[in-house]
Formats: structure tokens, C-alpha cells, sequence
């Protein structure tokens, strides 16, 4: 009986790329601004379709990693492929606005549904092999495969858009269905931390002082969401700086795709980085890759120096999600874990879904290029001064090596 559980344990692992690849394939992201402008959509009225998907995992964030300690992990993750496929043929196939935006806000509370459940799912099955110390490798694995599903929904994208637009939706629904029915076959870790819950308010109030209470969570997503602003704003905004530099809409895919491929392999390869510099020399190169990026666009929009600091954003972006998460988890409690992450993911959205307006008002009064100049800034003025506090209170965690 153990070896047969072992041999679960382990095949959770594959599965869970498997999840990964399959949730992640959106043969239909290059293509969303074109389908809402084909329905006759005003530039005004997109942007409140773009903020259902926000809405929808500030919504979800929290109620579902309650949902994943109390119900478990793999129920949240095939809840979530669930709402993944009935919000992508909404999106696609919506009649009218309101189905539309409904539509986005169910994707965005499938995203939310996931995010905190497989990182647990995984951290917990490490854990009971006793292998914890290889999540980064492991996470970083998962969002390779993640990234790579949008990779080949892109690929696919020129092949099926010839069949319409709807079938693009359709195609990208049909594998987000399929990711649900392969979650079926993940083990739940059994764990006798999630028998005596406390009630859903409860627990996520503990958490939530759980987390206050450690001045090493508090300081560490300080450091995650300033970094995270940083590149999520740039990712929003990448295709404006291609489109000055000259490159043609039609090479956008290309460039996406590529970025993607970028971060894949940077987030499957993110152990090995930290291994070789070091947690705190890993942490200064996530702030220096952006940092570099939005100077050189200010100095020079061409289109080789757009494509670089895209690229250079999409690589760092890949580093920082296994170590930043391996940093956090190592912090928290496996009773608190799923809620945690899910507090945290409830922090990025409230403040990504804050800045992109600020920087979109900048844009409208002055330009693109002084855009990129304040997001230099923001990394210089915010992510920096969050790092060199971190670690001042982590000294030790973060001059040692990587744990595997």
C-alpha cells in the first residue's frame, strides 16, 4: 500500500504539468481585442471587458483557497477547468455584453481558482516524499508547461482562425474541458492538518494574521507585487511599443509566443539559476532585467530594443514565479497554505488592477516612451528599497544556495 501511494505521489507530479499544459492552451489571446472590436465594440467598452477578468479573480481568490484546504485541492482544480470552459464559449460565442463580460469573469475566476491549489497540491505532495526542498524545480516545471500550452494555443491560432473567429473559442474550450477530466486522476495528499478546519471566515482571518504577523511574508510580497506591477503593466502595454517601432501586426503572435517560450523555459530552469547565484543575486537580477528593458526603450524605441525588453520582461517574469513562491511557502504552514497563496494572489490583482489606470493616464497626457520611464522608476523607487528590506530580515535564507 505505501509504494502504491508512493507511486501516486509521484504521478501527481506529471499530472499536474499535464493539468498545466492543457488549462493553458488560449488559442483565442491573440486574437480577443480583434474579436471585440468585430462585435463593434468601443475602445472604452473593451477595457471594461478586460477588467471582468480582474473582477473575477479578486472575486474567486480568496473563497477558493478556503475551497482548496477545506474541500481539497484537486476538487478546486477541476472546478476550475470547469468554469475555464463555460467562460471561454461565452467569450466567444456571447450574444451581448453582459454574456461577454460574464464570460471574462468566469476565465478570471478560474485562473483564480487554480492558482493557489496546484502550488499546494504540489508542495504537499513533495512533502509527504519528503522532497519539499525541490518545489522551485517542480513549480517552475508546471509553469513551463502552463506557458507552454499558451505557446501552442497561439501556434494553433493561424491554423484554426481560418475555420472563424468562434472556432478559435471553441478549439481553446475543448482542451480546457479536457484538462478537467485529466485533474480526475491527481491523488489528494492525505494530511490531517486540513481535518479540524475552523470555519471558512474563520480561517481566513487567521491566515490573514498569520501573514501580518511574519514581517518576512509582509515584506516578501512588498518585493512580489512591485516586481509583478512592473512586468504586468509592460506585458499590457508591449504591444503599443511594437506598434511605434514599426513591427507588423502581424508579427505580434510571433513575438508573444516567443516571450512566452522565454518565460517557460526561465521559470523550468529558475532552480538551477538559483543554485548557481544565490538567492539575493537571483533577486537583484529580477529587478535589473525589467530595469534595463524600460531604460532602453526610453533611450531608443526601435523595433530589435522592443523585442529585447519584451523578452528580457518574459525572462525575468519566468525566474521569479517558482523562487518567489518557493520563498513563500517555505514561510507558511501547510493548515494556512492554499489561503495564503490565495491572499497573496488577492494582493496582486487589487494592485495590478490599481496601476495599470495610473499608467494608462500617463500614456494619454504624455506618450509612450515617458510611460516606460516611469516604470523604470517605479522599479528603481519601489522594488529596490522592498528587496534590500527583505533582506535585511532573511540574511541567512537568502546568501545560502538553492535547496536542490
Amino acid at each position: 500500500m505505501a509504494s502504491f501511494s508512493g507511486r501516486r505521489l509521484s504521478a501527481n507530479l506529471n499530472i499536474v504539468r499535464g493539468y498545466a499544459l492543457l488549462f493553458g492552451v488560449r488559442a483565442y489571446i491573440p486574437v480577443l481585442f480583434l474579436h471585440y472590436r468585430n462585435l463593434g465594440y468601443s475602445f472604452t467598452e473593451i477595457s471594461f471587458l478586460t477588467s471582468g477578468f480582474f473582477i473575477g479573480m479578486l472575486a474567486l481568490e480568496l473563497p477558493s483557497g478556503v475551497m482548496a484546504d477545506k474541500l481539497g485541492r484537486r476538487f478546486s482544480m477541476v472546478f476550475a477547468s470547469i468554469i475555464l470552459t463555460a467562460g471561454t464559449l461565452m467569450t466567444g460565442y456571447g450574444g451581448n455584453f453582459a454574456v461577454l463580460w460574464l464570460g471574462v469573469f468566469l476565465v478570471g475566476a478560474s485562473e483564480a481558482c487554480v492558482s493557489g491549489s496546484d502550488e499546494a497540491l504540489i508542495y504537499d505532495t513533495l512533502k509527504i516524499m519528503g522532497r519539499e526542498g525541490e518545489f522551485n524545480k517542480f513549480f517552475g516545471s508546471k509553469w513551463a508547461f502552463y506557458t507552454f500550452g499558451y505557446v501552442i494555443g497561439s501556434l494553433f491560432m493561424t491554423m484554426v482562425y481560418g475555420y472563424g473567429m468562434k472556432s478559435v473559442f471553441a478549439f481553446s474550450a475543448v482542451f480546457s474541458a479536457i484538462s478537467g477530466v485529466v485533474a480526475l486522476f491527481l491523488y489528494e495528499p492525505e494530511s490531517t492538518e486540513r481535518e479540524h478546519l475552523p470555519g471558512h471566515f474563520r480561517h481566513f482571518w487567521e491566515t490573514g494574521l498569520y501573514i501580518l504577523r511574519s514581517k518576512e511574508l509582509v515584506l516578501l510580497m512588498a518585493l512580489h507585487v512591485s516586481i509583478l506591477i512592473a512586468n504586468q503593466v509592460f506585458f499590457q502595454y508591449h504591444q503599443f511599443f511594437m506598434e511605434e517601432s514599426g513591427i507588423e501586426v502581424a508579427m505580434f503572435g510571433v513575438v508573444y509566443a516567443g516571450g512566452l517560450f522565454i518565460s517557460g523555459v526561465s521559470a523550468n530552469y529558475s532552480h538551477i539559476v538559483e543554485n548557481n547565484l544565490g538567492g539575493q543575486k537571483l533577486l537583484r537580477l529580477l529587478i535589473l532585467l525589467p530595469a534595463v528593458s524600460f531604460l532602453g526603450i526610453v533611450l531608443n524605441t526601435s523595433a530589435f530594443m522592443v523585442i529585447l525588453a519584451f523578452i528580457l520582461c518574459e525572462a525575468a517574469f519566468g525566474f521569479a514565479l517558482p523562487f518567489f513562491n518557493r520563498l513563500f511557502n517555505d514561510r507558511v504552514h501547510s493548515h494556512h497554505r492554499a489561503t495564503a497563496v490565495s491572499i497573496r494572489s488577492f494582493a496582486d490583482s487589487v494592485s495590478i488592477a490599481s496601476a495599470v489606470p495610473f499608467f494608462g493616464l500617463i500614456t494619454d497626457s504624455q506618450g509612450l516612451r515617458p510611460t516606460a520611464l516611469a516604470l523604470f522608476l517605479f522599479v528603481v523607487l519601489l522594488a529596490w528599497p522592498s528587496l534590500r528590506a527583505f533582506a535585511s530580515v532573511t540574511k541567512s535564507e537568502l546568501l545560502r544556495k538553492g535547496s536542490s
